[in-house]
């Protein structure tokens, strides 16, 4: 008992960090009603838990057990990360970046599945020389290819394809994230600690609410003070999403049938990838909240883009068409 009270002075000693201890912050769920406080961390608790932590990663305990964790090895969350891309931005490196920013998180996903189509609706090809690239080689990273191109909605329906082959393991949950983005190294930390407490619903750092006086979409972007979870009818992609994942793979067949009636319904929707997931996730009762979260970064200002487009009115169009009772 002694000896370990003395091993833990030492790595206290060793190696205090210099973090604000009035920023390092976190959120507890208080009810059923999904509401959150901001509660802070006393020193005194930061410098226990920061040691235990040092403690369970060089203790002589984990040698003992055949366990070793190198201090910089990064935690591997339990999620797969589903994403697709265009051939211009993957010629100018953004699609590129966007990974590497994942990558250059504080904690890793299991997997990030790039799904890769022959031909997109333009028409255009992949360059195949790209995905020589060292980046592409990395052991996180699976390129998936397939014949049809079905737009944006491809992160997810190539993660479901590829995830239906058997080839990993399956997890609870997955995310899904946009090809034009920097994501700064702490995001996928803060939404697997939101999701830890409300494993049931969809969460993400920002959405929309539809206003029927208004007859018009309002975005959310809750990156400043915020003081609990906000429901939302639409999840942003761009901002990352977390889904759980059995509503999507476990009804595989349904949920692409869904999809292609609503294309039926409207074309629009083959662009709206956020609506269409959103309201699958209501009818099967899955809450869609999103909360406070660090700002991202979009690296592509030259490509055309949907938000562009969904500026023009085209999300607010494609919701009225197809959602039912918001």
């Amino acid at each position: 008992m002694h000896l370990c009270f003395i091993w833990l002075l030492i790595l206290t000693r060793r190696k205090t960090p210099d973090q604000s201890f009035a920023s390092y912050n976190t959120y507890n769920l208080l009810d059923t009603q999904e509401r959150v406080t901001y509660t802070p961390v006393t020193k005194k608790k930061f410098l226990i838990n920061n040691s235990m932590k040092r403690f369970a990663i060089r203790s002589p305990l984990l040698l003992i057990n055949g366990v070793q964790r190198h201090p910089h090895e990064k935690e591997i969350l339990p999620v797969m990360i589903g994403m697709t891309t265009i051939p211009e931005r993957l010629m100018k490196g953004k699609t590129q970046q966007a990974i590497q920013s994942i990558l250059n998180n504080h904690v890793h996903p299991q997997k990030i599945i790039l799904t890769i189509p022959a031909k997109t609706l333009r028409g255009e090809t992949y360059p195949q020389e790209l995905f020589e690239q060292p980046l592409f080689q990395n052991p996180l990273i699976k390129l998936h290819f397939v014949d049809e191109d079905e737009g944006p909605i491809l992160k997810l329906n190539g993660l479901l394809d590829f995830l239906k082959k058997g080839k990993i393991p399956l997890n609870k949950s997955f995310v899904l994230m946009d090809d034009d983005i920097i994501y700064p190294p702490d995001i996928l930390q803060n939404l697997w600690d939101h999701h830890k407490n409300i494993p049931h619903a969809s969460i993400g750092y920002a959405g929309r609410i539809w206003l029927k006086k208004r007859n018009r979409l309002i975005f959310f972007n809750l990156t400043w003070q915020l003081q609990k979870l906000l429901r939302v009818h639409i999840i942003e992609t761009f901002h990352l999403a977390l889904h759980p994942l059995d509503v999507f793979f476990n009804r595989h067949q349904e949920w692409l049938s869904f999809v292609k009636e609503v294309k039926e319904e409207c074309k629009e929707s083959v662009f709206t990838d956020d609506i269409v997931i959103s309201l699958w996730c209501k009818m099967n009762r899955i809450p869609r909240l999103i909360t406070k979260g660090p700002t991202v970064k979009n690296i592509d200002h030259g490509t055309a883009k949907l938000s562009d487009m969904n500026l023009c009115g085209r999300n607010d169009f494609v919701f009225a068409r197809i959602w039912k009772n918001p």
